[in-house]
């Protein structure tokens, strides 16, 4: 599978946000593990870039829909899910307004 090479980033107060959209898996050891991925059309099973653009949005302006292949968290007795196939967005937040 080839890696997206698309990152979004935002810069606030000296802080750095980035996400990197690769379908490759994201941990937090002991907390969280996931695996997101380009969406892939039913019809073809090629990958299909989609994206939400909202010019004036107050929480980001530019979104990345994927595929969460895989997602386990495990934070505690009230914190433990699993997700498998799902939705996934992904974007860098912007909170300068």
């Amino acid at each position: 599978m080839r890696k997206a090479t698309e990152s979004l980033c935002h810069r606030k107060n000296d802080c750095r946000f980035c996400v990197a959209l690769e379908p490759i898996p994201e941990r937090i050891p002991g907390i969280a593990e996931s695996n997101v991925e380009p969406i892939k059309s039913p019809a073809t099973g090629e990958e299909e870039r989609a994206r939400i653009a909202l010019p004036d949005g107050f929480e980001y302006k530019e979104a990345e829909m994927g595929n969460t292949v895989s997602c386990r968290v495990s934070a505690g007795d009230k914190l433990t899910f699993e997700l498998k196939n799902t939705y996934a967005q992904l974007n860098a937040f912007d909170w300068s307004n």
